[in-house]
């Protein structure tokens, strides 16, 4: 099961221009809430949820030691809209037994996200991550592992510098008995950003650093576990030389004991991004993730929630569907007594990913798994099998696309809305005169009205949703009529395509009609001295409750008459979409 994205996550540059016309968001329908505890794991997926809940989040961390009864989620990012987000500096224990959670600290001047964690001797260890200050993304200035006693978190913060370790974030690993290990990442610094490739151990008991031999290539965004004898990368992504990035599928493990890195790679490939990998009984698990999947001269965001083990040196796919599980990216898991577990992360917000699931791995017989058929640059080919179907599909819809097509061209030379299959559609695409007609205005950080501002507030940043790219001050952007704001160059694209906001998928016209009632109706406001519009039918009267608008009142209040004319508004284009 896959759920497609828009906008994009990722930053287009690497793909052709006709990237940017992204699909429609299918909104998962999440869970409800269950009692079950994680000790009670099954063979199938399972929601353990409870309230109060933490804040949503994505680019957090998930850990716990083996031989308490808790999980601890540490820090990362909610965002409550795809164009808004804000750091979370908090600390959470999860009670395996109870499924209640309680916050037990806050980062003492530590907001991050993209970090890795571990518990060990009832301590939590945090090391890089990426920060959010003054609208610009950095790296910490040095690499420091921040510890926080579980048993005495009253107690704070302790952090010890390691000035041989680049600092970075999106970094990926683990902890295996007393040693932290972790691979690659993304050191940002100013204009300059660099993937990495470097994998390191610390010692929590010496707090001593060790090197080893650099992987196969840089990487980011990927996913990184260990175990006894191995560390192992999954997918992830790379920059070109343009400084364009690149989705990977490669499976690369470095072997401690020959100290050599070998490519894994499976034939049944897979790309993905922003995913999670565990080991359990010496076997890797894949969940999850994003990739991009090409169809035709399309680009489509998917993001995916299935289960995948790596076993006899190819993929396996767990081979029920299951609808308990959201579709997410960004998120992270957790392997706990058997169970692998699925906290937070991101499908178009943090929202849609609230639930917690988990799976029992050591019920899952081989009858649970098949041979995955891979997606690395997947052009939804429908196999051999199906061709004549295929193909039969193919030359009825070339028919109706033609005949559809010299109506749908005759609308348009008619300058009416275009005709689809079903009626005319509110999301056929627009002119470029049409879309000039919205006009692009420059781009003006609202204050905040505060007189003192509360440095405890986490900072929201504004961001193009479509490229991710932050607005800067005086930058032309081209505001929707639904009052989400775009660069032009970005949202052009889509509205060419589409009618509608690529963010609330609000009709264009529909809003600019609506627009237009308003304007009329507050010029004849002006015009009767802003004593009110007669209602129709009233006989000349002002009907008490209708159609009055108060010299104190808001400029476009709740007025029936208006509410009369864009129900009306709607139910025409209804019916337009309806009729044949």
């Amino acid at each position: 099961m896959f759920g497609t994205l828009n906008p994009d996550p990722t930053h287009p540059s690497s793909y052709p221009s006709t990237s940017s016309f992204l699909t429609s968001l299918l909104n998962p329908s999440l869970p409800p809430s269950s009692d079950r505890t994680l000790t009670e794991a099954g063979s199938s997926w399972s929601v353990l949820d409870s309230s109060p809940l933490p804040p949503s989040r994505r680019s957090h961390t998930l850990t716990g030691s083996p031989d308490s009864n808790s999980l601890i989620i540490s820090f990362g990012f909610h965002s409550s809209s795809p164009n808004a987000f804000s750091l979370l500096d908090d600390v959470w224990e999860w009670s395996t037994e109870t499924g209640e959670y309680e916050k037990i600290a806050t980062g003492g001047g530590i907001e991050t996200g993209g970090h890795l964690s571990c518990v060990y001797n009832d301590h939590l260890y945090v090391i890089g991550g990426l920060r959010f200050q003054n609208r610009q993304w950095s790296s910490p200035s040095q690499t420091s592992l921040h510890i926080l006693s579980l048993t005495s978190p009253s107690l704070g913060w302790t952090s010890i510098p390691f000035p041989s370790i680049p600092s970075r974030g999106e970094l990926v690993g683990g902890c295996l008995n007393d040693k932290m290990y972790f691979h690659g990442g993304l050191r940002i610094n100013g204009n300059d950003v660099m993937g990495m490739n470097d994998l390191w151990e610390i010692d929590l008991n010496t707090y001593v650093e060790k090197k080893f031999k650099d992987g196969p290539g840089e990487r980011f965004s990927h996913a990184g576990a260990v175990c006894e004898e191995r560390f192992c990368v999954s997918g992830g992504r790379a920059f070109k030389p343009s400084g364009s990035w690149y989705m990977l599928s490669e499976v690369s493990c470095y072997y401690f004991g020959e100290e050599v890195w070998r490519d894994e790679t499976p034939e049944n490939r897979y790309e993905r991004v922003y995913h999670s990998l565990d080991f359990f009984e010496d076997e890797m698990y894949q969940f999850g993730g994003y990739r991009s999947v090409v169809n035709g001269n399309q680009v489509v965001a998917m993001v995916d929630n299935d289960l995948l083990k790596f076993k006899g040196g190819e993929w396996l796919r767990y081979n029920r569907e299951d609808t308990d599980v959201p579709v997410r990216f960004q998120h992270d898991t957790e392997i706990w007594k058997g169970a692998l577990v699925v906290y937070g992360g991101r499908f178009e917000t943090t929202e849609d990913c609230r639930v917690v699931n988990e799976i029992g791995l050591g019920g899952l017989g081989d009858e649970a798994w098949m041979r995955a058929e891979g997606d690395a640059g997947e052009e939804f080919d429908l196999g051999s099998g199906v061709h004549l179907i295929v193909a039969a599909m193919i030359i009825t819809g070339l028919m109706l696309l033609a005949v559809f097509g010299a109506i749908r061209r005759r609308a348009l030379d008619a300058g009416e809305p275009a005709i689809g299959m079903f009626g005319r559609s509110n999301n056929a695409g627009m002119e470029q005169n049409q879309i000039d007609e919205i006009g692009i205005t420059e781009y003006r950080k609202e204050p905040s009205g505060a007189a003192v501002l509360d440095e405890s507030e986490p900072e929201e940043a504004e961001t193009c949703s479509i490229c991710l790219s932050d607005f800067t001050e005086g930058e032309n952007i081209r505001k929707l009529p639904c009052g989400h704001i775009f660069h032009p160059e970005c949202v052009d694209v889509w509205l060419k395509r589409n009618c509608s906001c690529p963010a609330c998928r609000q009709s264009i016209r529909t809003m600019q009609r609506a627009g237009e009632v308003r304007e009329r109706l507050e010029r004849e406001r002006r015009e009767n001295g802003g004593a009110g519009v007669q209602s129709q039918g009233s006989g000349g009267g002002e009907s008490p409750g209708r159609g009055l608008l108060g010299a104190a009142g808001p400029p476009f209040g709740d007025r029936e008459d208006e509410g009369l004319e864009m129900s009306a508004i709607t139910s025409n284009e209804n019916e337009n979409e309806e009729r044949v």
